[in-house]
């Protein structure tokens, strides 16, 4: 859990690069600890709020990084989808209706 939360914090860095290289890590780590995301906690939905975050990032490579992550993320999380939609729901809502928005 101190990992996925060391690399969600790494998702608020100012370097872009950071911040993929903290997507991609999250994909593997989260990905492979998809059948035990009960033990690490709220980490994996904080991880995902973060992601969503970086969807209005700036620069476009954190954009798609953040949506390729999630991608893979809640693919890989099938069991567990519900517990991180629950967690990230206003999130969601709000990333949304901000990419809504960017449209018009």
């Amino acid at each position: 859990a101190k990992v996925v939360a060391a690399l969600t914090d790494a998702l608020s860095d100012e370097h872009a690069d950071v911040k993929k290289s903290a997507a991609k890590a999250l994909v593997k780590i989260l990905g492979r600890a998809s059948d035990n995301f009960h033990d690490l906690g709220d980490a994996p939905a904080k991880a995902v709020k973060a992601l969503l975050k970086d969807l209005s990032d700036a620069d476009a490579g954190v954009k798609s990084s953040a949506a390729d992550a999630l991608g893979e993320i809640l693919g890989q999380a099938s069991d567990n989808f519900h517990d991180l939609c629950d967690a990230a729901a206003k999130d969601v809502a709000a990333a949304l209706a901000d990419a809504l928005s960017d449209e018009h």
